[in-house]
């Protein structure tokens, strides 16, 4: 695996699992615990993210929608 795929959320728990390391009764509580993480991480992240409008991503395409995104974040990048 590259460095990149590794750091998926399962590579490392299913790794350890080959090795004996953990059981398959540890898996749900440990993807759990590294999913929860990561939506904690992710949200720290957008709220420190300066947008000045908001973006309904229900009403447009998800192209344009996406397009409007990384506008709106390219011009407010410091």
């Amino acid at each position: 695996f590259s460095k990149e795929a590794a750091q998926i959320i399962g590579v490392k728990e299913l790794r350890q699992l080959q090795r004996g390391e953990i059981t398959v009764d540890d898996l749900p509580e440990r993807l759990t615990a590294r999913t929860k993480t990561l939506a904690r991480r992710q949200l720290t992240w957008l709220r420190k993210m300066p947008l000045d409008r908001t973006i309904d991503l229900g009403v447009e395409e998800a192209s344009s929608a996406l397009s409007e995104l990384v506008s709106a974040m390219r011009t407010s990048a410091p």
